[in-house]
C-alpha cells in the first residue's frame, strides 16, 4: 500500500470514528473544507456545516461557498464574523491569525455546543509554514483530520480528483487580512475593494496571484511566474480592473511563490 493510500485510509478511519458524535464542519468554500464536507457525505456521516461571512472573504468567495453547500444539499448555517471588531486581530501584528481564529472558532464552539466535535481543513503542509492560527485550534480542541492523517495539499487535490469533487484545482484564496503588511491596520473599505479586485482578476483567467498592501496608499500585485505570459497578454485589462477599485499605484511583480509574502519580508 502506498504512503498516499495509508494517509487516505487514516483520514477515513478518523472520520468514521466520529460516527457517534455530533459533528460540525467549518466550510470556508476552499478546496480543503469542501473536500472534508464532501468526504463526510460520501461516508454517510451526518453533520452540519457553518460558513462565516465577513470582510475577510471576497464577495465571490462567500457566494460560491453558500451556493456549493446548498447545491450539495448540505445542512448549513451562515454567520457574520468581522475580524476588524477584534482589537488584537485588527492591530495586524504577527499573531493576528491566532486572535482571529480564537474568536472565530470560539463562536463556532458556542454555536455547536461544547459536546460537539468541530472539524476544519488544516493539512500537513500548513505545519511547514507560519500558521499562528493553529495554536488557537489546539487550545479550543478543534479537530484537523487532514493534519492528523498527515495529508498534504497535493494529497488533498489528488483525493478530490479521485472522488469526483468539483473544481479540484481550485486556487487558494487566503483571508484578505493577510494582504496587509504587518502593523498596517486593515479597514473595511480597502478589504472590500481588495476582494472585488481579486474577484475581477480571477475572471481574466489568473489563478495564482495576490493583491497586497505593503504600505499605506500603495499596492503590490504578485503573480506566479507560471502565469507571466497570460498576465502580460491581459496587462491592460489587469491595470484597468485594478483602477476600477481605486488601485492605481500598483507594482506588478512575478514570483515563484506568492504565499506568505509578509512572513518572508517582515
Amino acid at each position: 500500500m502506498s504512503e498516499y493510500s495509508i494517509r487516505i485510509q487514516a483520514l477515513e478511519e478518523i472520520l468514521r470514528g466520529l460516527s457517534n458524535q455530533r459533528i460540525g464542519v467549518a466550510v470556508s468554500g476552499g478546496i480543503d473544507s469542501r473536500l472534508l464536507a464532501f468526504t463526510l457525505v460520501r461516508l454517510k456521516l451526518p453533520f452540519t456545516a457553518v460558513h462565516a461571512t465577513g470582510p475577510h472573504l471576497s464577495p465571490a468567495e462567500t457566494a460560491f461557498a453558500r451556493r456549493w453547500l446548498a447545491g450539495k444539499g448540505i445542512r448549513h448555517m451562515a454567520i457574520r464574523f468581522d475580524p476588524l471588531q477584534i482589537p488584537a486581530a485588527a492591530s495586524n501584528d504577527k499573531d493576528r491569525c491566532y486572535h482571529c481564529k480564537l474568536a472565530l472558532f470560539s463562536g463556532f464552539r458556542d454555536l455547536y455546543g461544547h459536546d460537539a466535535v468541530i472539524l476544519e481543513g488544516s493539512n500537513a503542509t500548513d505545519a511547514t509554514e507560519y500558521r499562528p492560527g493553529r495554536r488557537a485550534l489546539e487550545e479550543l480542541g478543534i479537530l484537523s483530520p487532514y493534519a492528523l492523517a498527515e495529508l498534504t495539499k497535493d494529497n488533498i487535490r489528488q483525493f478530490a480528483r479521485e472522488t469526483g469533487l468539483d473544481w479540484p484545482d481550485q486556487p487558494a484564496r487566503a483571508c484578505l487580512m493577510t494582504r496587509f503588511a504587518y502593523g498596517l491596520q486593515p479597514d473595511a473599505d480597502t478589504m472590500l475593494r481588495l476582494g472585488k479586485a481579486e474577484d475581477a482578476l480571477a475572471d481574466t483567467g489568473l489563478t495564482d496571484f495576490r493583491l497586497r498592501i505593503p504600505e499605506q496608499g500603495k499596492a503590490l500585485l504578485q503573480i506566479s511566474t507560471a502565469q507571466k505570459s497570460l498576465a502580460q497578454t491581459a496587462l491592460d485589462t489587469v491595470k484597468s480592473l485594478l483602477a476600477m477599485e481605486g488601485f492605481r499605484d500598483v507594482d506588478i511583480v512575478f514570483a515563484e511563490s506568492i504565499s506568505g509574502y509578509f512572513d518572508r519580508t517582515s
